[in-house]
C-alpha cells in the first residue's frame, strides 16, 4: 500500500464539507503492478461512502482520472477489479472499460484488468 501512496495522486469528492469519496490516480510511467503496462495511467481504490452512493460520485471521480490521463497524454486508462464488485464493475463497463486480461487472484477472488482507450 505504501507504493500506491508514493506513486499516486488522491482525488477526493466533498459534499457539505464532508469527504464522501476518493480515488487514487497513477499516471503513465509511474510505479504500478506488473500486470499493467508502464505507459498506462491507472486508477485504484475507488470508494464512495454508503450515504452518498447513487449520486454519480464514482463516475465523476473516474472521469477526473480520465481528464488527468488525457493531460498526461496516456493512451490507456486501466484498473483491476472483480465481478464481486458488481456496482463498480457495471459502472466501469457503462463508461467504456473493457476486459483486457486476467489479473492475479486475491484471497481466492478472481480479478481482471480493464482498460479504456483515451482520445488524446
Amino acid at each position: 500500500m505504501s507504493q500506491l501512496a508514493e506513486s499516486s495522486d488522491l482525488i477526493v469528492a466533498e459534499q457539505n464539507n464532508k469527504i464522501v469519496g476518493a480515488i487514487a490516480y497513477v499516471g503513465p510511467n509511474k510505479l504500478k503492478s506488473d500486470f499493467f503496462k508502464p505507459e498506462w495511467a491507472i486508477i485504484r481504490m475507488l470508494v464512495v461512502s454508503p450515504e452518498a452512493r447513487n449520486n454519480g460520485i464514482g463516475r465523476t471521480l473516474t472521469n477526473m482520472c480520465e481528464i488527468l490521463a488525457k493531460k498526461e497524454k496516456a493512451k490507456v486508462l486501466a484498473l483491476h477489479t472483480s465481478e464481486i464488485m458488481e456496482v463498480a464493475l457495471s459502472m466501469y463497463l457503462k463508461i467504456g472499460f473493457v476486459l483486457y486480461s486476467k489479473a492475479p487472484d486475491i484471497h481466492g477472488v478472481k480479478y481482471g484488468v480493464y482498460s479504456k482507450a483515451i482520445d488524446t
